[in-house]
C-alpha cells in the first residue's frame, strides 16, 4: 500500500499517471532487480 499526497486540483491527473505507470509495469516481463528499481522510483515519484 502506498499513499500519495497531492494538491486536490491535480489529484485526478496524479491518479491517472499512477495507473498508467503501474499498467506499463504489469505488462512488462521484469527481473527481480528491475522490479525493485520500479518500486523505488514509483514511490519516489508519487
Amino acid at each position: 500500500m502506498h499513499t500519495a499526497f497531492c494538491d486536490k486540483r491535480h489529484s485526478q491527473e496524479v491518479f491517472d499517471n499512477m495507473k498508467k505507470d503501474l499498467q506499463e509495469f504489469i505488462d512488462k516481463d521484469t527481473t527481480a532487480e528491475e522490479e525493485d528499481i520500479f518500486y523505488e522510483e514509483f514511490t519516489s515519484k508519487y
